[in-house]
C-alpha cells in the first residue's frame, strides 16, 4: 500500500515504525466506498477552521479560515467524493494531482483493503484483529482510539505533550522552494519558524520528521511492535548488542511527529522504507489516499513494475500529455484520519 497524504488544514500527527511487522500483499477485487465517512467529525480550535457567523460550520467544510488566511485567497477548491471541501495547493502540479485524487471513493468497512475496529474491544482481542488485518496486508483503523481533545496545536501543547521544545532545530519543507527544485525543499529552522507560518498564506512551510523516540504505541496494544519485543528483547541474549554493528537509528528513531500546514501534498511512497508503520492523529484533519494495484497487474514482471514505481512516484507524470493514469494501474481510496483516529 502506498499512502498519500494531502493536507487540508493545519494539523499534528504522531508516526512511528514496528519494524517487523511487515504484512503481505493481499489485493481482493475492489468493491464499492461509501461517499461519506459513517459518522461527523470534531472541530478543534486552532488547526480546523471554524465558523465565523451563527451557522455551525459543516465539518467537512475545510474551506473557511484557510483560504485567505493559511492559503492565498486566490487558490481554487474542490469538493472530495467523500464530501470534503478543500482549498487546493498552489503549485500547479499539487492542484492538478489533489484534483485527480478528490474523484477516488471513500474507504469503508466494506473495503477490502481496510480492517475498521472498535477502541472498545479487549486489549487481547483487539491485538489479534490487528494482526490477522496486517497479515493479509490491510490497513488498520481504530477511530478515536486515545482522547487528544486536551491537545492544542501550538509551541505549550507541543511542549506539555511530547516535550518538544519551539527552539527544537528542523529540516522544514519549503513549497515555494520545492516548486524551484523539488529534489532540495529544504531550509534549516525551527519549531517556532514553522508555527508562526501556519497562519500566514504567502508561506508555506512544513516538518516531516520531529524525532519523537520516546514516544510507543497507546496503552495496551504495545506488545505488537514485534520489532521490540521479538527482535531485541527476545534475542538479547544469544544475540547481544555489544560489539556489533547496530544502526542507532533501530533504537533512536522509532517515532517522530508531523507538523503540517494547510495544503501541503505528497507523492506515493512507503513511509520508513514499507515497514509497518503506526498513525495517531492529534489535530486537524489528514486525507490518506491508499493505492493498491488492481489485481490484473500483481503478475506484471519486475521491469514494468520497475517503471510503473516510477511514474506513479513523480510529481510530473500528473500534468501534460504524458501523465501517469494512475487509476487504470491501481485502486484509490480515501480514508479521513481525525484526532485520536489510530492507523
Amino acid at each position: 500500500m502506498l499512502p498519500l497524504e494531502p493536507v487540508p488544514a493545519a494539523i499534528l500527527t504522531l508516526s512511528h515504525r514496528a519494524p517487523s511487522l511487515q504484512p503481505s500483499l493481499h489485493v481482493p477485487p475492489p468493491q464499492p466506498s461509501p461517499s461519506t465517512p459513517s459518522s461527523p467529525l470534531p472541530l478543534s480550535s486552532l488547526p480546523l477552521p471554524q465558523s465565523t457567523s451563527s451557522s455551525p460550520l459543516s465539518p467537512f467544510n475545510l474551506v473557511d479560515n484557510v483560504r485567505g488566511v493559511q492559503l492565498p485567497a486566490t487558490n481554487e477548491t474542490v469538493v472530495w467524493r467523500n464530501g470534503y471541501h478543500t482549498v487546493l495547493p498552489h503549485w500547479h502540479h499539487d492542484a492538478s494531482f489533489v484534483t485527480l485524487l478528490s474523484t477516488a471513493p471513500a474507504a469503508g468497512p466494506e473495503s477490502p483493503n481496510f480492517l475498521f475496529l472498535e477502541k472498545s474491544m479487549p486489549s487481547s482481542d483487539l491485538r489479534q484483529r490487528i494482526r490477522e488485518g496486517l497479515t493479509h496486508g490491510k490497513m488498520v483503523v481504530i477511530r478515536d482510539c486515545q482522547d487528544v481533545s486536551n491537545f492544542t496545536f501550538n509551541e505549550e501543547g507541543l511542549r506539555n505533550e511530547f516535550n518538544l521544545f519551539s527552539n527544537t532545530r528542523v529540516d522544514i519543507h519549503d513549497l515555494y522552494k520545492r516548486a524551484e527544485d523539488f529534489s532540495n525543499p529544504y531550509v534549516k529552522g525551527t519549531i517556532h519558524d514553522v508555527l508562526k507560518t501556519l497562519h500566514d498564506p504567502a508561506q508555506s512551510q512544513y516538518v516531516l520528521a520531529c524525532y519523537n523516540a520516546q514516544q510507543g504505541l497507546p496503552s495496551g496494544l504495545q506488545t505488537l511492535d514485534d520489532g521490540l519485543t521479538i527482535g531485541w528483547n527476545q534475542t538479547f541474549v544469544d544475540f547481544p548488542v555489544s560489539n556489533q554493528l547496530v544502526h542507532p537509528d533501530n533504537f533512536l528513531v522509532r517515532g517522530w511527529a508531523l507538523l503540517h500546514c494547510a495544503g501541503v501534498t505528497t507523492y506515493p511512497h512507503h513511509d520508513t522504507d514499507g515497514a509497518n508503520t503506526w498513525i495517531l492523529g492529534y489535530s486537524g484533519i489528514k486525507l490518506w489516499v491508499v493505492i493498491n494495484p488492481k489485481p490484473e497487474k500483481q503478475n506484471l514482471p519486475r521491469s514494468e513494475w520497475r517503471k510503473l514505481v516510477l511514474d506513479l512516484t513523480s510529481f510530473d507524470k500528473y500534468s501534460g500529455e504524458d501523465r501517469v493514469a494512475i487509476d487504470d494501474i491501481c485502486d484509490l481510496e480515501v480514508l479521513d484520519i481525525r484526532p485520536g483516529d489510530l492507523v
